[in-house]
């Protein structure tokens, strides 16, 4: 006999066997009890044998049940998953970024991914925040990529931060030789908070001597690419990222405002879901390749600087 048995009734054989209950298998399936019954009958006519025992404390699996029932979970499971897998090849990978990440960094990389997997449909969800702070668990994606401020080595690293003070060449002027010259420009902080400039005048010793008059004639932005682009235009000084910056410093659009080391502040951390589809495995791996390339591109000018 080279018959397969029925997928109807297989169905209904691993919802009862896997409750012991008739009635729980139909409102699993949200189909009747009768329903039920009828496709556990068909089966046992096809075995010519029953698979369940009727006991007093309810159903058992027969020898035959015990006998199929791991057969039939796991073609089940190994059906399921394969459905999950082409259905998923379907959807676009949603990749959770703040807005700065995603406008300076991945949407100049993008289109190279898609250029070069024209079958992978990707969906980007930028945020003012912390997608894991602002966004309900089922709305994060299958991949976040995480500013975090504490740096150093770790498993899911994607970008390290390093800032430096930049302008444009008509902004620089020959008196900007030193931190106290610097105090006297305008500065465009890339939060209303200005945290991070706090952080790079504590770092070089200087907040309280230089820059309580910079402080207050600053611009105040909402984003990094915000105050990147106002100082393209020449508006003033902007601490950035150097990841962000790099094809302006090469190009000259931007330049150094004083030659101070490069600030290593926080990184970018790279998460993917428990169970990434293919394509998120894809673009997770490129991300990690784009990411290798960004930091060849800053390496030799952070060694120069922190030499």
């Amino acid at each position: 006999m080279n018959r397969l048995p029925p997928l109807n009734a297989l169905h209904a054989f691993e919802a009862v066997a896997k409750r012991l209950s008739i009635k729980k298998a139909a409102e699993d399936l949200l189909v009747t009890q009768s329903a039920v019954s009828q496709q556990i009958r068909n089966l046992e006519a096809f075995f010519e044998a029953p698979l369940f025992v009727r006991t007093p404390q309810g159903l058992v699996l027969s020898e035959l049940g015990e006998r199929l029932i791991p057969a039939v979970s796991q073609a089940f499971d190994l059906l399921r998953r394969t459905s999950e897998r082409c259905m998923a090849e379907k959807r676009p990978v949603t990749v959770s970024v703040s807005s700065s990440f995603a406008m300076a960094w991945l949407m100049p990389r993008l289109l190279k991914f898609e250029s070069s997997n024209p079958g992978v449909s990707v969906r980007v969800l930028a945020t003012s925040g912390q997608a894991e702070d602002i966004l309900a668990e089922d709305e994060k994606g299958e991949i976040q990529v995480v500013y975090s401020l504490s740096s150093g080595d770790k498993p899911d690293l994607l970008l390290e931060e390093w800032l430096l003070p930049v302008c444009s060449p008509g902004f620089l002027k020959e008196e900007i030789s030193c931190l106290h010259d610097l105090g006297e420009c305008r500065l465009l902080f890339n939060t209303p908070s200005r945290t991070d400039w706090r952080l790079w005048a504590r770092h070089h010793g200087a907040e309280q001597i230089i820059f309580p008059k910079a402080y207050e004639s600053a611009m105040k932005m909402q984003a990094d690419v915000v105050a990147i682009e106002m100082a393209t235009a020449g508006y003033g000084v902007a601490l950035a990222n150097l990841h962000y910056v790099a094809d302006k410093l090469d190009m000259g659009v931007l330049v150094p405002a004083v030659t101070v080391r490069p600030m290593r502040l926080g990184c970018h951390v790279l998460k993917i879901s428990s169970v990434p589809s293919d394509n998120a495995r894809l673009l997770a791996a490129w991300l990690k390749d784009a990411a290798c390339n960004s930091l060849q591109a800053i390496s030799s000018y952070i060694d120069e600087k922190t030499a």
